[in-house]
């Protein structure tokens, strides 16, 4: 089956599939790497991939850029770089709903013949897909009412109302849990199926049960400093954590959180006390994998997560986690055995993180509950598996008319 896939692609995260070469292409999308991996499965499987993605830092007005691999084609498109200000001539990409990138995106999904359209989130891409006027499959991430809660703004407005019509427009419709799909269903008009996102197979490999933790090593993932990510509340969890437990170290990746970052900035504006705090910024996904796997618990106080990647990759390390009990789809991905508690709360993280260091049966059995879920739920090929099942179906189904 011929698969266009119109996601958010890192370059980075293709370059395995791609052609000698690849390596001069634009960035690409930036922040999901799940995405790669659910094409490698794909491919593996012996379908074709067209992958389609956005660079929002391309120059505006510059021409679409293509590369390939073995039944692989890559499109990237630029995008304006801006929400809303003028800026080389147009303005953001806000005022007009992406309008601009959505032709773009439209554009190179029918430059490579396709049997099925998979959009993933419900913004520029989903409304893309939606108008190509091919059988087409809109996969939700997230859930844009709680997130303009989370980060008020008319930004998070215009998302909003994309992934309204985007929604109640597409053919087929899953979601990447029963808490996305629980808040999307009255938008839709099909029935909503969820499947999880699957988790790297490297991430299955490096994973191990851990019979204690070893180096009092706590590692947290996030990108940007938001209410949403709670990271300010998750520094005072560990500064706590450190008056009992001196030799423990805290361990923070993503983007904004290298040395002198926007997280570090915002921590000492703040006054909190850093001691054991170490800033590593940003990772590509494989190595991001391995240093994980070299520490020993996992905090994540995201207050709002329609899924929670790093969570489940963490149990594929076998890497006990302290998460939010209240925290969207975080309970149902981390699943029995975990540490879930009020993530609002800097004494109930730190006395998780205690819990977890001091007590090595239950740390044990929390190592092997994660790697067998992991195993279950998250492996990429049943995903695809899933995802393949209802390619075939749309595919024989007539497709909704085209978006004006």
């Amino acid at each position: 089956m011929r698969v266009c896939i119109v996601a958010p692609f890192a370059t980075e995260d293709l370059l395995h599939l791609l052609a000698e070469g690849a390596g001069d292409l634009p960035a690409g999308y930036q922040g999901a790497p799940l995405m790669a991996v659910l094409v490698a499965q794909l491919l593996q499987m012996g379908h074709d991939v067209h992958a389609v993605t956005v660079d929002y830092a391309m120059p505006p007005g510059s021409l679409q850029v293509r590369a390939s691999g073995k039944r692989l084609a890559y499109t990237v498109v630029p995008g304006r770089n801006h929400a809303w200000r003028w800026s080389s001539g147009m303005w953001g990409r806000a005022w007009d709903m992406f309008g601009r990138e959505r032709l773009m995106l439209d554009e190179a999904i029918r430059s490579v013949p396709a049997d099925v359209v998979h959009a993933h989130w419900t913004y520029e891409f989903a409304l893309a897909a939606v108008a190509c006027r091919l059988p087409h499959v809109v996969t939700a991430h997230d859930v844009p009412t709680l997130v303009w809660r989370h980060e008020l703004g008319l930004y998070r407005l215009v998302r909003w109302a994309m992934a309204r019509r985007a929604l109640g427009r597409a053919q087929a419709v899953t979601a990447v849990s029963d808490h996305v799909a629980k808040h999307l269903t009255s938008w839709c008009r099909v029935p909503v199926h969820v499947l999880a996102n699957p988790v790297a197979p490297f991430a299955l490999s490096l994973g191990q049960d851990r019979p204690r933790p070893m180096k009092g090593e706590v590692a947290m993932v996030c990108n940007g400093w938001s209410n949403l990510k709670n990271i300010q509340v998750a520094l005072q969890a560990f500064a706590r954590v450190r008056r009992q437990r001196p030799k423990v170290t805290l361990h923070l990746y993503g983007l904004g959180y290298e040395p002198g970052g926007e997280g570090q900035r915002r921590a000492v504006q703040a006054e909190i006390d850093l001691a054991g705090v170490h800033w590593h910024g940003a990772r590509d996904h494989r190595a991001l994998l391995l240093e994980l796997a070299g520490h020993d618990l996992l905090l994540h106080p995201s207050l709002e997560e329609s899924f929670g990647m790093v969570v489940a990759e963490a149990l594929a390390l076998g890497l006990p986690v302290v998460g939010g009990a209240c925290s969207g789809a975080v309970p149902a991905v981390a699943g029995p055995g975990q540490w879930l508690v009020d993530v609002r709360s800097p004494v109930a993280m730190a006395d998780a993180v205690l819990d977890a260091l001091d007590d090595a049966g239950r740390y044990a059995a929390a190592s092997r509950a994660a790697r067998q879920r992991a195993a279950t739920m998250f492996a990429a090929e049943p995903i695809a598996q899933a995802y393949e099942a209802i390619y075939r179906q749309v595919r024989d189904t007539q497709p909704c008319p085209r978006l004006s």
